[in-house]
This record gives structure tokens, C-alpha cells and sequence, in this order.
């Protein structure tokens, strides 16, 4: 954003250079980027391999090009989005998470070109970019060489990529756990829908789950954990005594920065959902629920 109301877009992308050139609304000119003759990069290189191609013949490889990278874009996207978490819950489009995970085996196995696309892709949860440039080639290796061995690593721009187990993270330093983000629970009751007999389990991790809105109560409240906070979570006996919360989350591979960012959903029977990871035992549909809350967490 420049000013005040002036926002920058950038809708020509499949534009040609030429037709880019020339394209000067209200008395603008171009600004030609240095980097674009380069040779340290490949893209300047290419240009100038097809330098002495006719501009017709050019630009329709051009267009070719840009269309086949963006539909290997979109589906390296999908597969990155669909092992990826973000906390606090965000979206993207709208605000920035400062804490977002995949799981490292959707990195691991990536050349170098789509472990940059991949890399990116989880940045955008955290807006990476926005204090500036923030993934050189040299943090590339050094976060490949993670995913062997775990650890930490410090980035530009207030960036720091963890590797936990199965996870990898990418946290924002230059906020404080919850100072950056006011999420708000959405709550709608329906008949369940049981899938066969006996529990239903919603999804692990994600911002959406399904509970028995009988068990929950008529008010739902949503907070960031405390020390104190202990569950029965999904998969064990109830009858057991309940857990620490931020124990159980320790077991499960979530380090102290993430579990700083977890927030929980508080019925007037206890802890009902640890967002983004399991629901409480207790308040899991079943077949004599009447009804069915379904929470998400939004930002």
C-alpha cells in the first residue's frame, strides 16, 4: 500500500514485455528492474538465449511458458496446502497467521525448484514478505539440510524455520504469542450426521470440528491455553483421569513456540477442543447425540 487508499496490484502478469512497455496509464513510464539482465539468474539468461527470436514467435513462448508454471504452481500449491496448518488460524487472503507448519515428508522429496515454490507457499500464511526479501538460496540449503537433521534457523525479515519430528514451522519473531491475532469461534447446531456406529472423529488438525452440542453447553469460549488446562483427548478411555493439555501436546511433537500459540474451546463441562489438534473425548458425536455443534475458528 503507498499512501493513504493507493494499493498495488498486479493483474498483467501474462502481459508481454511489449505490451507492458507500452501500457503508461495517466503519464506512468516503465522502470526496467536491473536483475532482469542479469546473468546470475536464470530467467536473464533465457531472455537472452531467445533475444534473437522474432518478438511474435517469442512472446507466444513466452505466454506458453508462464501458463505451464502457473499450472505446476497451482498443483504443487494444493499439495502443500493440503499438509499444512497455520496458528494462529488465519486467512491468508485476509491477514497473516504468525506461526505455519507442513509436515516435513511434503518438503523432503522436492527438487530445488518446487522446494522454493513449496517454501513460499507456506511463507504466504505469514506474509514472509513483507519486511523484505527473506529466502535465499543459501537459507534454501541450509533448510534442506534441516529436514535431515532437525533444528532451528534464523531467516530475514523476523523469520525462524524449526524442523520438529514431523513437522516443519515457520514462526514470525517479531510478534508475541496471541498479541497478533483476535480469532472468534463460529458456532451452527444441526442433527449430527454419524458416520456408522459408535464416535465420530472430525479431523485432527484444522479449524473446524464437530461436537455434541448437548455435552459443550450453550456457550462456547474460546482462549488461549493455560498451564492448568487438562482434556480427556479423543482415542482414550474417559474414564481415565483427564491430562495436561500442554503435556499432551508435547508428546505429540508440538514444541514450546507452538504451543505458546494454541488455543483451546472451554464448555461448562472443561476443555471441549484443542484447536488444530484433538477434540475432548467427551464431547465427541456419538449415537445418542440429538444434536451437533459445528465450531470454526476464523480470524
Amino acid at each position: 500500500v503507498l499512501g493513504t487508499g493507493v494499493r498495488i496490484a498486479r493483474p498483467v502478469l501474462d502481459w508481454p514485455r511489449r505490451r507492458l512497455e507500452a501500457w503508461q496509464p495517466d503519464g506512468t513510464s516503465p522502470v526496467d528492474d536491473p536483475s532482469n539482465a542479469d546473468p546470475r539468474h536464470d530467467r536473464a539468461r533465457l531472455r537472452t538465449a531467445l533475444g534473437a527470436w522474432p518478438a511474435t514467435r517469442r512472446e507466444v513462448l513466452e505466454t506458453r511458458m508462464a501458463r505451464r508454471a502457473r499450472v505446476r504452481q497451482d498443483h504443487l500449491a494444493a499439495r502443500t496446502h493440503a499438509l499444512r496448518g497455520a496458528l494462529p488460524f488465519a486467512e491468508p487472503e485476509t491477514a497473516a497467521a504468525s506461526l505455519t507448519w507442513v509436515h516435513a515428508r511434503a518438503l523432503a522429496p522436492l527438487d530445488d525448484r518446487d522446494f522454493h515454490l513449496a517454501l513460499r507457499i507456506l511463507g504466504d500464511a505469514v506474509q514472509a514478505d513483507r519486511s523484505g526479501p527473506w529466502l535465499t538460496r543459501r537459507h534454501r540449503t541450509l533448510m534442506r539440510d534441516l529436514l535431515r537433521t532437525g533444528g532451528s534457523l534464523d531467516l530475514p525479515s523476523h523469520l525462524r524455520f524449526h524442523v520438529r519430528g514431523k513437522r516443519a514451522w515457520l514462526e514470525r519473531t517479531d510478534v508475541e504469542a496471541h498479541a497478533d491475532v483476535v480469532p472468534t469461534l463460529r458456532r451452527r447446531d444441526a442433527a449430527p450426521r454419524l458416520l456408522g456406529k459408535g464416535r465420530v472423529f472430525p479431523p485432527a488438525e484444522g479449524t473446524t470440528a464437530l461436537l455434541d452440542a448437548r455435552t459443550l453447553g450453550p456457550r462456547a469460549i474460546l482462549r488461549p491455553l493455560r498451564a492448568s488446562d487438562r482434556f480427556h483427548p479423543f482415542g482414550r478411555d474417559e474414564a481415565a483421569a483427564p491430562t495436561s493439555v500442554s503435556r499432551w501436546l508435547s508428546k505429540q511433537g508440538v514444541p514450546a513456540f507452538a504451543r505458546a500459540r494454541t488455543y483451546v474451546v472451554e464448555g461448562h463441562q472443561g476443555i471441549a477442543w484443542v484447536v488444530g489438534h484433538r477434540i475432548d473425548a467427551r464431547h465427541a458425536l456419538g449415537t445418542e447425540s440429538r444434536v451437533a455443534a459445528t465450531l470454526r475458528v476464523v480470524r
